[in-house]
């Protein structure tokens, strides 16, 4: 699992907090007890104010640059009370003076997704099955989120390993391990028709994008537990590659996906699934590249190294091969 970070917790002062001057703003917003900080940047933010919702519920207040957070609104709004999945209700939408948005969201409650879990992984086959079948009405109306922000994802990636390969804090091994992984990008770059080819198996329809258990709750609801994701920010309109590609390799999960997906997709056979999520993994890989990059902005780089070291592994092993993605 995810590690959780620690939050800070504020007690005093609370009229003062941006988050809390913002709800109260909105018609029956009440003052919180408390606030708690669990993410604090200059360009995004997001807090729990506890207590300030109806019925004395916590409310999740969620900042970004202004227009950062249109399409999540929009999808809170319009788009998933559309489809067959469990989602938050969205209690406010606000664009400040200050240039940015602030969105307001009922809190997921505390128990975390665990893959691990059985019943847990059971209740996500099921809510991807649902998010990816049932979504396609919305698709011209969505950012690309597909092969062909991929290839954006994995230029920029290996432009950025190239660069950092300067970074004065690394030894000679280090590049070397910078260089491989550029060159593993470069290979799956080079079989991109066989990554579009792929990603064509299964139609086009809403994906997540970043389903992983710190966006991911279960909770009680009216028919027993369900899935609730959050942070749609990486959300667009693709095959479910990326995101079946976050179900366990082994096990029935994906073969409980494909039972649940080949009514509305008679044409996907197992093979397509497992092809699917193979590309999957490569591409959630070559991102994760492209994000780890940042790091080495700064002078110290051990932590993102020792991600980076992890990424070129997992490159190695997908693109040697041919990068396996026959059906």
């Amino acid at each position: 699992m995810t590690a959780r970070r620690e939050t800070v917790l504020l007690v005093d002062r609370l009229s003062d907090h941006p988050a809390v001057r913002v709800w109260r703003g909105i018609d029956g917003g009440a003052t919180p007890s408390s606030v708690e900080v669990l993410k604090e940047k200059s360009k995004s933010a997001v807090f729990r104010l506890k207590g300030a919702g109806p019925g004395g519920a916590s409310v999740i207040a969620k900042r970004r640059e202004r227009d950062g957070l249109d399409f999540e609104r929009r999808l809170y709004t319009e788009v998933l009370p559309a489809l067959s999945v469990p989602s938050l209700e969205i209690l406010g939408f606000v664009e400040a003076d200050d240039g940015r948005s602030w969105i307001f969201l009922e809190d997921a409650g505390e128990l975390w997704y665990t893959p691990a879990a059985q019943d847990h992984l059971a209740l996500a086959v099921r809510w991807l099955a649902d998010l990816h079948t049932g979504s396609s009405d919305w698709v011209a109306s969505m950012p690309d989120t597909g092969p062909r922000y991929f290839r954006t994802v994995a230029d920029v990636a290996i432009e950025g390993l190239t660069a950092s390969l300067d970074h004065p804090a690394l030894s000679d091994g280090d590049r070397s391990v910078l260089s491989a992984a550029a060159s593993h990008i470069e290979a799956v770059r080079d079989g991109w028709d066989e990554i579009e080819e792929a990603c064509s198996l299964a139609p086009t329809g809403l994906v997540h994008g970043d389903f992983v258990p710190k966006n991911i709750r279960v909770r009680n609801g009216r028919d027993g537990p369900e899935l609730v994701v959050f942070d749609w920010e990486t959300a667009g309109a693709a095959s479910p590659a990326a995101d079946i590609a976050l179900l366990p390799e082994d096990g029935p999960s994906l073969r409980g996906y494909h039972a649940l997906v080949r009514n509305a997709w008679p044409g996907l056979s197992w093979e397509d699934v497992e092809c699917l999520a193979r590309v999957g993994r490569v591409l959630r890989l070559v991102h994760a590249v492209r994000w780890e990059l940042r790091s080495f902005r700064h002078p110290w780089v051990e932590r993102a190294l020792r991600k980076m070291r992890a990424y070129e592994r997992a490159l190695q092993e997908a693109v040697e091969p041919g990068m396996r993605l026959q059906r």
